[in-house]
């Protein structure tokens, strides 16, 4: 080849390696500072972020990943029956428990990182409602939100670490802030907001900002409290079918059938 070939081509592998070097240094710096504390968590993340790095450089389109449960570190993995339903865009968060035929909708988030939440039986937390808790209430109340039995948690409500008993409906938008407690046979109305450490009295519908008392609830109201959870769950189930069942109630069956192999052998030895 002529002088200007060879010119032109170690032209081309300076542009080349010029294109290459930032490249490979910015992967060297991901890998290098997520696998700096050597963890399990640090290196999955340091491998996700060198992939996408290199999608990235690729030209590729990136899209985002959302993990529907999340164990944090330092807290427990959210645990719910494989007959609940938990939307595959909601998000669980640290020590959350589910009951049997609890429902978490689409969009909605449950953090259970600083203190622990409960969903009851037959509950559902309503689409882009949020569950949250704070570390500790001043005032000395539980710091964790539990929802009892029946309890439906409409569509954009907001609870903070409070208590909601059993047969209780939480109204679209309404607030529950910290240390409250929201009694049974309870309506909330729509953009409701209950004042940190407030209580509502059981079998009474309340409404406003703050909350004010509306009036004692009929018996035909609260049949209709559980009649409307029987309806979500009723819908949960159906759109469950429509996802893989998550949860890990198998273990629990392989845990018995073990238990049970291993006590028939032993009856079998000492007969």
């Amino acid at each position: 080849p002529s002088r200007s070939d060879r010119q032109r081509k170690m032209a081309g592998g300076g542009a080349a390696k010029a294109r290459i070097d930032p490249i490979a240094k910015k992967l060297w710096q991901i890998t290098k500072a997520n696998v700096k504390s050597g963890s399990k968590d640090a290196v999955g993340k340091a491998l996700k972020e060198t992939g996408l790095a290199l999608k990235y450089f690729a030209g590729e389109e990136i899209y985002a990943t959302h993990r529907p449960i999340m164990l944090l570190y330092g807290t427990h993995k959210p645990y719910f029956p494989h007959d609940s339903f938990i939307a595959p865009s909601a998000t669980l968060a640290g020590n959350v428990t589910c009951w049997d035929t609890a429902s978490v909708w689409y969009g909605a988030v449950v953090r259970g990182d600083r203190n622990s939440v409960k969903i009851g039986f037959k509950s559902s937390v309503g689409d882009r409602a949020v569950i949250n808790t704070v570390p500790e209430i001043p005032s000395g109340l539980p710091a964790r939100c539990d929802l009892g039995h029946y309890v439906t948690v409409r569509s954009g409500a907001v609870l903070i670490s409070c208590t909601v008993e059993n047969y209780s409906i939480i109204g679209e938008g309404a607030v529950v802030m910290d240390g409250a407690l929201v009694e049974s046979h309870t309506i909330l109305e729509p953009g409701t907001v209950v004042p940190a450490g407030a209580r509502i009295p059981s079998g009474q519908k309340w409404g406003g900002n703050p909350a004010t008392y509306i009036a004692d609830l009929s018996d035909e109201e609260k049949a209709g409290i559980e009649e409307t959870a029987n309806e979500i769950a009723h819908s949960a189930a159906e759109h469950l079918v429509e996802y893989l069942p998550y949860g890990n109630p198998y273990k629990n069956l392989e845990e018995v059938q073990e238990d049970a192999t291993k006590l028939a052998g032993s009856s079998t030895t000492t007969a």
